[in-house]
């Protein structure tokens, strides 16, 4: 979608996803009397953050190319339901969202330094939950246990995503999970594992292998699991079928035990 900066809010009277709100936006003290549909906020920094938060009090926001350390002016949002957080470079943990009861939607990607989840256990209001790293950076955490509180995460989608535990665990809490999408970054036991216990969620890694819908040269077939190769469908179904037997069996010993 082709977006247009606007320069001066006197200008506008709806905003919408059309339109992009930066530090040098004119008469920015007006987001207040507009009807905002959804604002998208582009390439603050700390101390331009601290200043204008107030005016972006709405339900649905966007923000990117942000400088911003300190995420904590974000718990005075107390409208918001759907969240998006993409390409920052400077925060290492996140805010706390008791005071954000409206939150239902939260994305979090490209952060480069952020290394602690611990916050996201006060989203207990979220049902859509994003975690993923950028184009060429991965999110790079300690654990994934502080989501292991979230009761009523309907979708999940952790992807680029490293864990220092290399742990799923934490996941099988989620008993109302209905959409788990996962990158194959984790030991396929991890995979297995989840495949058994969360039987009414639908995943893409929760199967031995995955038909690639666009190939790798003349791979079509993903292994699931840190670390497996990507194999050909016709040329390779005998080692397809020696992963299928083993993940089969990985499921069954989690089952027995």
């Amino acid at each position: 979608m082709q977006r247009t900066i606007i320069d001066d809010l006197k200008n506008v009277e709806i905003i919408t996803d059309e339109f992009i709100v930066k530090p040098d936006t004119k008469n920015i003290h007006l987001l207040n009397s507009k009807k905002v549909e959804h604002l998208n906020i582009y390439s603050f920094n700390q101390k331009q953050f601290e200043k204008a938060v107030e005016y972006f009090n709405v339900s649905s926001l966007s923000f990117y190319e942000f400088r911003v350390e300190d995420l904590s002016p974000i718990e005075n949002l107390d409208k918001i339901e759907s969240l998006s957080l993409t390409w920052n470079s400077k925060a290492v943990q996140l805010w706390n969202m008791e005071k954000n009861k409206q939150l239902r939607q939260l994305k979090v990607s490209d952060f480069s330094k952020l290394r602690s989840i611990e916050l996201i256990k006060t989203g207990a209001s979220l049902e859509i939950l994003e975690l993923s790293g950028g184009v060429w950076t991965r999110i790079n955490i300690e654990s994934l246990l502080p989501l292991s509180g979230l009761s009523r995460l309907k979708q999940l989608t952790l992807t680029n995503i490293k864990v220092d535990d290399q742990s799923l665990e934490p996941l099988l809490e989620l008993k109302h999970l209905e959409v788990l999408e996962l990158s194959n970054q984790f030991p396929v036991e991890e995979y297995a594992k989840l495949s058994v216990v969360l039987t009414e969620t639908e995943c893409n890694l929760f199967s031995a292998y995955t038909k690639l819908k666009s190939p790798i040269g003349d791979k079509d077939i993903m292994i699931t699991g840190k670390g497996k190769p990507f194999l050909n469908s016709i040329l390779d179904t005998k080692q397809i079928n020696a992963f299928k037997t083993k993940f089969q069996k990985i499921q069954e010993h989690i089952s027995n035990s």
